[in-house]
């Protein structure tokens, strides 16, 4: 068959999908000196209180499952660079097995009024 006059049927072919920008990703990462990072998507998505985002951060026992719940009581009040310093988290991802830096990828969990997701495999 002749390259040039090949018809092609796209209702036959798959169409990639268009990536999901890193930029877009609703996430928390945390990096080998503990650094605690939430993206710009989360950071801009999240209750702010005089222009900070302050929330409690919840994990399973398993370190698995993150939960973010918004608070003007709460204990973390991230700056505009969303980052924070978390060494407590550091050790016990340590001490669960596992190396950083991870990321939990998470969306809006309507029944719990927070942000929740899963470790992520990097």
């Amino acid at each position: 068959m002749n390259k040039i006059t090949r018809v092609i049927d796209f209702q036959k072919m798959y169409k990639l999908k268009t990536p999901a920008s890193r930029y877009s990703e609703l996430s928390v990462s945390i990096s080998e000196k503990g650094m605690l990072t939430i993206s710009s998507s989360l950071f801009n998505k999240m209750e702010k209180f005089d222009n900070k985002v302050i929330a409690d951060f919840y994990l399973t026992s398993d370190m698995k499952t993150l939960a973010i719940k918004s608070s003007a009581n709460a204990n973390f009040k991230f700056p505009k660079s969303r980052r924070l310093q978390c060494n407590e988290l550091l050790y016990l991802l340590d001490r669960n097995g596992f190396s950083t830096p991870v990321k939990y990828i998470v969306d809006w969990n309507d029944a719990n009024n927070c942000f929740t997701g899963s470790l992520a495999t990097l």
